[in-house]
């Protein structure tokens, strides 16, 4: 007992100590939070920053999604492609293999690469309840007609099947 009063302070100490470890923060995005006034003035709110992050942005909008696979294949940076996947794991088995490219083959790699890099979006998403259907060509020469459907997900959109 009598040690606690030493130890406790120590504990304190050494939690609150800064480390030379940085941890990496999200972006903030600055919006304009203010209400309008009968006089037709701006008044700012409370809070005037929200913190917005930009996976969160570009997940809103279910063409930005399928555009991110086409970049991970044009860029050979496969780290998004991991988060894009169906979080509730309700994508078709074409889809989680896309999702994990990152941990595939090198010749699994290619294929993706060879099928994706010259995709594109190639309508408007059609979005009916909690899915999303996004036209687009894709293939080796980026000829081949295809759907993505995306699902939505506590406001943020996800890779369902392809």
């Amino acid at each position: 007992m009598r040690y606690s009063f030493i130890f406790i302070p120590l504990v304190f100490l050494f939690t609150s100590c800064s480390s030379e470890e940085q941890v990496e923060q999200k972006p903030v995005k600055e919006t304009d939070n203010s209400v309008a006034t009968p006089d037709k003035g701006l008044v700012p709110t409370v809070n005037s920053q929200t913190q917005v992050s930009v996976e969160d942005t570009f997940r809103s909008d279910p063409v930005l999604v399928v555009e991110a696979v086409f970049e991970a294949a044009r860029t050979k940076d496969y780290s998004v492609l991991s988060t894009l996947c169906d979080p509730m794991g309700e994508n078709d088995d074409p889809t989680a293999n896309m999702c994990n490219v990152a941990n595939d083959s090198k010749g699994r790699q290619n294929e993706f690469i060879d099928f994706f890099s010259k995709g594109q979006v190639v309508g408007e998403a059609v979005i009916q309840g909690n899915t999303a259907s996004v036209p687009i060509k894709f293939g080796p020469s980026g000829k081949k007609d295809e759907v993505f459907v995306l699902v939505l997900r506590n406001g943020l959109w996800y890779l369902g099947q392809i």
